[in-house]
Parts: structure tokens; sequence; C-alpha cells
């Protein structure tokens, strides 16, 4: 009796090693895929913020392009209000000059 509990005893002992076993291979498994998902995860992470970057950096000069060009027209504004004021007044005072003689 005592020889069978101890075959049995072995028996399960190896049974519960070999299911620790597969267990610990299964974890090591597990945290190699968590590994690749998380790698694979930065990667995408790291894309798109380099995506952002080069987003924010158009988005940017898009923005100074079009404050250039606010500004020029800003300019051009400003010179052409010039013009017709020098023309205004150069009207008026050929009327002033008219009334006066």
């Amino acid at each position: 009796v005592a020889g069978k509990h101890a075959r049995l005893q072995d028996s399960e002992e190896r049974a519960r090693a070999a299911r620790l076993h597969r267990v610990i291979l299964e974890g090591q498994e597990l945290k190699a895929s968590d590994e690749r998902e998380i790698a694979r995860l930065r990667q995408a992470r790291d894309e798109v913020a380099g995506k952002h970057a080069r987003l924010q950096d158009s988005e940017e000069r898009a923005r100074a392009a079009r404050l250039h060009r606010v500004i020029l027209e800003g300019q051009e504004l400003k010179a052409s209000d010039e013009r017709e004021i020098a023309r205004l007044r150069q009207a008026r005072d050929e009327v002033a000059g008219k009334h006066a003689r």
C-alpha cells in the first residue's frame, strides 16, 4: 500500500510539475506576446505623434502664409487708400482754387 501511495504521490507530483511547467511556458508566451503588442502600440503612437507634428508644422506654415498674405493685402489697401486720399485732396484743392477765383 505504501508503495502504491508513493507511486500515486509521485505521479500527482509529476502531473502538478507538468501543469506548472505548462503554466510557466504559457506565461512566458503571453509575456512575449504582450511585449510585442506593447512595442507595436508604441510604434503606432510614435508614428501618430510624428504625423501630428508634421501636420502641426504644416498648419503653422499655412497660418504663417495666410498671415503674410493678410499683411500684404493690408499694405496694398493702405497704399491704395493713401493714393485715394491724395487724389481726393488734389480734387478738393482744385475746387477750392476755382472757388477762390
